[in-house]
């Protein structure tokens, strides 16, 4: 039986290629029920109608993908597939929303984009309870949960949670025709990207920025640079509608979102969210210290771990508490610190006055004031009154000396020593006699002095009839 129609009754495995397929020996008219279930036809037909005498030979469902798209060669298995497909590489955008203005291809694309000012949230995670504008970004986030990792590399067999992710890994399977900075070996995909890249080797940085004088060795930086100074901010997230001056830092903020992690350790595959913190990671698998201090030598990792060795040599504190004025040179230290005046001190000490901020804090306060030692080394037998200390005090049976003179490299057992020792280095005395203004490295040298400071004074006081 010939197919005259393109939907005719005499249905074939695959309705899209019925134009293109002669079935000589079909000797029944189709029941309405098997052409309303095409998957049911499909079997009736292959097991028990379908002859040597077809010419068409039934195909796996994945290679049924006839409908190929001239743009950009992406294949459907049904024409309405690619029709609707084509309209993606269209210019026009014809749905608009009323309340940004942003114009999208489809109408389904508009009703996603309006979640995003609404605030609905429908997709929410069973393992966690957390909600999401999209169904795609419900199902990264789930796979941090399941550990779901489908997305193969073909090349060295490890399964990724993330098509993103997988893309990264591939790079490391690049073929040497990349093109290579011969300085520091780092390959590019063109040959513009590793022009652009050798200016950062010679240091000359040609581009100025009018506004503060800043200068940069490529005018990209420049422009990106410029966009601080003018508030431009056209990077726009969807989800939570923040914006942001440059692209990658759109693209690290939306990994929040995601909560995806496209940059693999080579060394024990740990993921992150941020290259720079990959790059960073992975040299405490190598040991690489490419930062190094200018005064000493000694070698870092991390160039916010240089500058803040830096500020030891100079004594520069820019950190101050607007509480008190207290000083320091890392900003992790101020914000300990901050925390001393933030806690309400409810808990009083009766024998002093003393006020803490914790019942656990004043209990083990008071065991100093009444002389007990609860806590015993097993091995000379000495006592002590806090955990503490000792603690501090096994390290000295052990041989542990875990405090670290970035100077000199010496090595202490306890914070406290290692910070008296530096104060050498610094020519740092903080503790200051207020009879005769002599200073001293630790308060023990200026507590023995005070005493036989204020001895001469009562001598001097009685010679002169002061």
């Amino acid at each position: 039986m010939q197919h005259a129609n393109y939907y005719s009754y005499t249905m074939c495995d695959n309705i899209i290629l019925l134009k293109y397929h002669n079935c000589f020996s079909y000797p029944f008219a189709v029941s309405s029920s098997l052409e309303l279930n095409p998957a049911l036809f499909t079997t009736v037909v292959q097991q028990t109608y379908v002859t040597s005498n077809c010419k068409y030979t039934p195909v796996q469902s994945s290679e049924r993908k006839p409908h190929k798209c001239k743009t950009c060669q992406e294949s459907f298995s049904e024409l309405s597939f690619l029709q609707e497909h084509k309209k993606t590489h269209q210019t026009e955008k014809q749905f608009s929303c009323a309340t940004c203005n942003k114009k999208f291809t489809h109408s389904h694309q508009l009703e996603l984009h309006k979640r995003i000012h609404s605030g609905e949230q429908p997709f929410l995670c069973s393992f966690c309870g957390k909600k999401f504008t999209f169904r795609s970004t419900l199902k990264c986030h789930e796979r941090t949960h399941t550990g779901e990792k489908p997305y193969n590399c073909d090349i060295c067999g490890i399964n990724f949670s993330q098509p993103s992710i997988l893309s990264t890994h591939k790079r490391t399977h690049a073929s040497e025709t990349e093109y290579k900075c011969k300085i520091c070996a780092k390959n590019f995909t063109s040959k513009s990207s590793l022009q652009s890249h050798a200016v950062t080797h010679t240091g000359v940085k040609r581009f100025q920025c009018d506004t503060c004088n800043k200068k940069f060795g490529i005018l990209c930086n420049l422009k990106r640079h410029m966009r601080t100074h003018k508030g431009e901010k056209p990077f726009h997230c969807e989800i939570c509608g923040k914006n942001f001056t440059q692209s990658n830092s759109l693209q690290e903020h939306k990994r929040r979102h995601t909560g995806e992690k496209p940059f693999l350790c080579n060394y024990c595959t740990k993921c992150f969210a941020r290259k720079r913190d990959l790059i960073q990671h992975e040299r405490t698998h190598t040991g690489e210290k490419p930062y190094s201090c200018s005064t000493c030598g000694k070698s870092f990792s991390q160039v916010t771990l240089l500058k803040t060795h830096e500020r030891m040599h100079t004594g520069v504190k820019p950190f101050n508490c607007d509480l008190c004025g207290k000083s320091f040179t890392q900003q992790s230290n101020l914000r300990v610190h901050k925390i001393s005046h933030l806690e309400k001190k409810q808990y009083h000490c009766d024998i002093c006055g003393k006020d803490f901020s914790q019942s656990s804090s004043l209990q083990q306060h008071k065991i100093r004031h009444n002389g007990q030692q609860p806590f015993h080394c097993d091995i000379c037998g000495k006592n002590f009154n806090v955990r503490g200390n000792l603690q501090r005090h096994s390290r000295i049976h052990r041989g542990e000396k875990p405090f670290h003179c970035d100077i000199c490299n010496k090595y202490f057992s306890q914070s406290n020593s290692l910070r008296e020792h530096q104060r050498r280095h610094y020519r740092e005395k903080p503790f200051s006699c207020d009879l005769c203004q002599q200073q001293f490295f630790v308060k023990s040298a200026l507590t023995a002095h005070q005493k036989n400071c204020s001895n001469k004074h009562v001598i001097l006081c009685l010679i002169v009839g002061n």
